[in-house]
């Protein structure tokens, strides 16, 4: 990955965001959860 590129994606430029949301609001250690993760990715065209 070229330098700008990874700069750009340092201050959130192309870079992948993740949302997680848990079934129930609460958690025991050791316990099973259930829930949706969400990737969104952010893509630029180069013109």
């Amino acid at each position: 990955m070229s330098f700008f590129k990874k700069m750009l994606a340092s201050v959130g430029v192309g870079a992948a965001k993740v949302n997680t949301e848990l079934h129930t609001s609460e958690v025991t250690p050791g316990g099973i959860i259930s829930g949706l993760c969400t990737l969104k990715v952010e893509m630029w065209n180069r013109t």
